[in-house]
C-alpha cells in the first residue's frame, strides 16, 4: 500500500502544481488590472490580490502587501520582501522554477512607473503560462507513470514478501 500511495501522491503533486500555477496566473492578472485601472499603489494592489487568491498565494500576497504598506522589519525593496515571503510558502509550493518568476517580478516592481509595471506583470504572466503548459505536459507524461510505477512496486513487494 505504501508504494501505491507514493505513486498516487506523486501524481497528485503534478495536479497541485497545475492548480497553483493557474491561481498564480490569475493573481498576476488581478495585479495588472489593479495597477492599470485603479491606479493603486503596490502595497494596496498586493493586499487586494491576496484577498482574491486561494491558498498559498493569499498568504504570500497579503503578507507582502502588509510589508509594503508598513515597511516593517527593515525590508525596503520588493525583491527582499518577495524573497522573505516566498520562503514562508516554499513548503506549500516547492517548485523552484515557479517561484523564480515571482522573485524576478519582485526585482522589477515598485521602482518603475505604471506602464513599466504593467509590462513586467505581462512578462510574468507569459512566463507563468509557459510554466503551466510545461506542467500540463509533465502531468500527461509522468502522471500515469507515477501511479503505474507505484502500483507495480507495491505488487512486486507483496510477491517478494510471500
Amino acid at each position: 500500500f505504501l508504494f501505491t500511495f507514493l505513486g498516487v501522491y506523486a501524481s497528485s503533486q503534478l495536479d497541485k502544481r497545475i492548480r497553483q500555477l493557474k491561481s498564480l496566473e490569475k493573481a498576476v492578472f488581478f495585479m495588472k488590472r489593479e495597477i492599470d485601472y485603479r491606479l493603486s499603489p503596490l502595497g494596496v494592489t498586493l493586499l487586494h490580490t491576496g484577498e482574491k487568491m486561494d491558498y498559498p498565494w493569499n498568504l504570500f500576497f497579503s503578507e507582502a502587501g502588509k510589508h509594503f504598506q508598513e515597511r516593517r522589519e527593515g525590508l525596503c525593496c520588493p525583491d527582499e520582501i518577495f524573497r522573505k515571503e516566498l520562503e514562508k510558502i516554499r513548503f506549500f509550493h516547492p517548485w523552484e522554477k515557479d517561484l523564480e518568476v515571482l522573485i524576478r517580478l519582485g526585482k522589477s516592481l515598485g521602482e518603475l512607473d505604471k506602464k513599466m509595471q504593467i509590462m513586467q506583470l505581462s512578462m510574468a504572466e507569459e512566463e507563468i503560462r509557459g510554466l503551466l503548459e510545461e506542467a500540463v505536459e509533465e502531468k500527461k507524461t509522468k502522471g500515469k507513470l507515477y501511479r503505474t510505477l507505484g502500483m507495480s512496486m507495491g505488487i512486486l513487494s507483496v510477491i517478494l514478501v510471500l
